[in-house]
């Protein structure tokens, strides 16, 4: 927060109107009498020395900060500073209450005195307030400063790590697919002709989201099902594909690619080992405020699992979604019913709509 010389002026009319009153209270008491007019002319003399004193205050506490470096020197400098400041100030609050105070007739030397013996001690407490208050506002404004360079240093390296476990993940499914080609080049050159031709469509759509760390689910689905056209050249047509997504979810954001090396999974220890294996499905429902993403397949007997183990395209999965939601996310894998694996995500829900 800057103080301005607007916020100065009117706390000090506000001062001298308060002290005012305070003393006009006391005085009864004391049993003094009381002249309103004329304690007022000595609060407003004390508050006016202060409405020009308190930025060249203020001004010294910035320029010399009280660390540990120049701890001495500078609480030296400020002390001297202060005590010739707050003299000066009782030397301008003689003169303004001569000015405006008809009872004193001639301004002389013990106009100043009595305003040394009255104010000196409380000008230096106002000083060295204004001092603590000024090195209280640096070092808040110091904390914000670093809170706000670590909140962007940690935004960068969470960005920094979702992006390189993103690039991991392509060119894992890339080498797989590569791999799967390279198989069927001998054994029949038109389907590998065909599975080229399909992971070409892939990687177009992929470049043209590029740079995006979210997109919608519903953009997500076609990646997965420009995946699976190439995947359902290997298995000749035994893959079905099944979508269970109500249409309110279409729009809701989720990690670019990240349900592919899910489905990837499935193919390879699934649909790859089981012959009877059919049917891949993807489930989505809106849930307390989050979205929850289940892909199903039907591949192993549930006997025949003793432990699902998390390869590199699952862990790198989990790692980015901890990346991007921290704790608000959840990847979970366990058994569909009797035969199968599930991987139930849960994201929180953000939507592209307005």
């Amino acid at each position: 927060m800057k103080i301005s010389f607007l916020h100065i002026v009117l706390f000090w009319l506000f001062f001298a109107l308060f002290m005012t009153g305070i003393m006009t209270l006391v005085h009864p008491i004391t049993n003094r009498p009381v002249d309103i007019f004329s304690e007022f002319i000595w609060e407003a003399g004390f508050s006016f020395a202060w409405i020009l004193g308190t930025p060249i205050a203020l001004w010294l506490a910035r320029s010399f900060p009280v660390r540990k470096s120049r701890y001495i020197k500078h609480a030296t400098l400020l002390f001297a500073a202060g005590l010739l400041l707050s003299v000066l100030q009782c030397v301008l609050h003689g003169i303004v209450v001569f000015q405006f105070n008809p009872d004193i007739p001639v301004f002389n030397v013990n106009v100043i005195l009595t305003s040394l013996f009255y104010n000196i001690d409380k000008m230096l407490i106002v000083y060295v307030g204004l001092v603590i208050m000024q090195h209280a506002m640096d070092y808040y404004r110091q904390f914000q400063e670093q809170e706000l360079a670590a909140s962007h240093l940690e935004t960068q390296l969470s960005q920094a790590q979702i992006l390189a476990l993103k690039m991991q993940l392509q060119p894992h499914f890339l080498f797989n697919t590569l791999n799967a080609i390279v198989t069927l080049v001998r054994k029949d050159p038109d389907l590998a002709e065909e599975m080229i031709v399909r992971l070409s469509d892939f990687l177009r759509i992929t470049l043209d989201s590029s740079g995006r760390q979210l997109v919608s689910l519903k953009e997500e689905l076609e990646f997965i099902k420009a995946y699976l056209s190439i995947e359902e050249v290997r298995f000749g047509g035994r893959l079905t594909y099944r979508e269970i997504v109500p249409a309110e979810l279409f729009d809701a954001q989720v990690p670019m690619l990240m349900l592919q090396p899910l489905v990837e999974n499935a193919v390879r220890h699934g649909f790859s080992r089981y012959e009877d294996a059919k049917l891949l499905q993807i489930s989505a429902k809106h849930q307390d405020g989050n979205v929850v993403i289940i892909v199903n397949d039907d591949a192993a007997p549930k006997g025949s699992i003793t432990k699902i183990t998390e390869g590199i395209g699952l862990t790198n999965s989990r790692n980015r979604l901890s990346a991007l939601y921290g704790k608000n996310a959840t990847l979970t894998i366990g058994h569909n019913g009797a035969k199968g694996v599930s991987v139930v995500i849960t994201i929180p829900f953000t939507s592209t709509e307005p």
